[in-house]
């Protein structure tokens, strides 16, 4: 970490209370797709997002499992949006699936230049200690485990 980031990483750490408090990571991965299968662009200002067909109901349901209640869009400008998955609204076997997200898409999903779609996970650190090692007077090395939460929690707010 340099500079800015070790007191903003310490706040970061800090708002959390430690291990107390969850937060979302993404997977950075694209598990999801759109515009290979399904050619239905996903309007900005509309929950609604067209996916690929992969079963997503069956196989990902966002109420009975951990894993597809929130999900991450990266544009390739940069924009980054994570977001639940309230529904799954409907689905055409090898067509699409068409996720309800909790709020608008601040992007047009566009099938001829789509972004990356994948996973976000329901984590928390696993200590209450930041142990930093100061490498300079700007610069800091840290090392800290976080594990994916599998019970029930509080609704996390993404904000």
């Amino acid at each position: 970490l340099r500079g800015g980031q070790i007191a903003a990483f310490e706040k970061f750490f800090n708002d959390r209370a430690g291990k107390w408090q969850a937060f979302l990571v993404p997977s950075w991965n694209g598990e999801l797709s759109t515009g290979v299968t399904n050619s239905i662009n996903s309007p900005s200002g509309d929950p609604d997002l067209w996916i690929d067909w992969c079963d997503y109901g069956t196989h990902y349901d966002p109420v009975a499992n951990r894993l597809g209640r929130y999900v991450f869009l990266l544009w390739s400008d940069g924009t980054f949006f994570a977001e639940k998955v309230t529904a799954v609204a409907a689905s055409v076997p090898g067509d699409y699936d068409k996720l309800t997200l909790a709020s608008d898409l601040p992007k047009t999903v566009d099938v001829a230049d789509p972004p990356v779609i994948g996973f976000v996970y329901l984590v928390r650190f696993t200590s209450d200690e930041l142990e930093m090692e100061y490498r300079g007077t700007s610069v800091a090395q840290t090392a800290i485990g976080f594990l994916e939460l599998v019970v029930s929690t509080p609704e996390v707010d993404v904000t």
